[in-house]
C-alpha cells in the first residue's frame, strides 16, 4: 500500500544530498521521480549525450494490514554506479524517510546471490528473517527486517502466520516489475 507523503519525503530527502551524489556518481545532474501505484518506485535518471539512463531506483510500501511496517523493495543501482556508495546512501535515505513518518520497523527484501545489496543490509544492522525459493523466478529471496527506534518493542514474525496473499503480493509485483523492465529494456538505459 503507498504511503504518498513516505515517498516524498524521501525524494526531498534525495534532493537536499543532490551535490553529495552528483560527487559520488561523477555527473553534472540527475531527476527523481515516483513512479504512481502499482510500481512506487522512486526513480533516479540522467542524461547522457541525449539520452536518459537509469542511475538508482526502489520501491516502499506500508505492509498491508500493519501500519507500523515499510517494505523496501525492487532495490537497483545501475552498474556503473555500483561500489560508489550510493546504495548506503540511498538506504540510509530510506530509513530516514521511514522513521520521518512514524514507522518503527522496516523489511527488506533482496535475492541471495546479491552480495552487494546483502552486505549493506547486514552492514547497516539489518537481520535475516526468512528466506525461500520464489517458485516464479527461481531465485532464492532473503527477507530482512530492522526494528528501526531504539525504544522500539523487538519484532518477530513467523510467516506461517502472515497471510500467503500478503507475501505472494509482495513477490509478485516485485518479480513482475524486474522482468517487465528487462524484457522492454535489457540494457536499464531509459
Amino acid at each position: 500500500m503507498r504511503d504518498s507523503n513516505l515517498l516524498d519525503i524521501a525524494v526531498e530527502m534525495i534532493l537536499n544530498k543532490k551535490a553529495e551524489i552528483l560527487a559520488m556518481c561523477g555527473l553534472t545532474d540527475f531527476t527523481v521521480t515516483i513512479l504512481p501505484t502499482p510500481n512506487n518506485f522512486v526513480t533516479l535518471k540522467y542524461l547522457k549525450d541525449g539520452t536518459v539512463c537509469g542511475l538508482a531506483e526502489f520501491g516502499l510500501d506500508m505492509l498491508d494490514g500493519c501500519c507500523g511496517v515499510v517494505v523496501s523493495h525492487h532495490v537497483q543501482v545501475w552498474p556503473s554506479f555500483r561500489g560508489k556508495g550510493l546504495g548506503q546512501l540511498l538506504l540510509q535515505i530510506r530509513q530516514q524517510a521511514i522513521l520521518a513518518m512514524g514507522y518503527t520497523m522496516m523489511i527488506a527484501t533482496s535475492i541471495a546471490r546479491n552480495e552487494r545489496e546483502n552486505h549493506i543490509l547486514q552492514k547497516n544492522g539489518f537481520k535475516p528473517m526468512h528466506q525461500f525459493v520464489n517458485n516464479r523466478t527461481q531465485n532464492t529471496v532473503t527477507m530482512w527486517q530492522k526494528n528501526l527506534r531504539e525504544d522500539a518493542k523487538p519484532f518477530t514474525v513467523d510467516l506461517k502466520d502472515v497471510p500467503v496473499a500478503v507475501v505472494q503480493s509482495l513477490l509478485w509485483v516485485e518479480q513482475q516489475q524486474r522482468v517487465d523492465r528487462y524484457i522492454d529494456n535489457p540494457t536499464g538505459i531509459y
